[in-house]
């Protein structure tokens, strides 16, 4: 059985832990608009560290209505609460703006490839027209 104080610590260092996975969530937005891809990989990687972590310090932690029964670990529950929901609505939003990035890029790649296709048209019209017929009776 795991210690209170040892479990207090463990619950504020998964807080602390996703304190940073929504500061790093929080900033995928401004990467993803400004096609910084580099940048994009290396916060997904940075929160995914984090991520592992979390799992890490959350394995074997006692049931939430045991740790309910010490008002620190319910308060600092009750925060880890609060900051799940804030990611997860920001993972929504982050969706949502990567997927309309996604559509405007496949809506350039199309009219890029409409564009070849009418300038590849254009460009056979004016080629050699092959055989042609001479009116000998003029």
């Amino acid at each position: 059985m795991i210690e209170v104080t040892e479990l207090r610590g463990r619950l504020k260092e998964r807080n602390d832990a996703l304190r940073q996975i929504w500061e790093i969530t929080r900033e995928q937005p401004a990467l993803i608009e400004g096609e910084e891809t580099e940048r994009l990989l290396e916060n997904i990687a940075r929160r995914q560290n984090l991520i592992d972590t979390l799992v890490k310090l959350t394995d074997g932690l006692p049931e939430e209505r045991r740790r309910a029964r010490d008002p620190e670990c319910a308060a600092l529950d009750q925060e880890s609460h609060e900051l799940y929901t804030r990611i997860a609505e920001q993972d929504k939003t982050n969706e949502n703006t990567a997927q309309a990035r996604l559509d405007d890029i496949k809506e350039r790649l199309r009219a890029l490839r409409d564009g070849k296709t009418a300038f590849t048209a254009y460009e056979k019209a004016g080629g050699d027209p092959g055989a042609t017929y001479f009116d000998k009776k003029r």
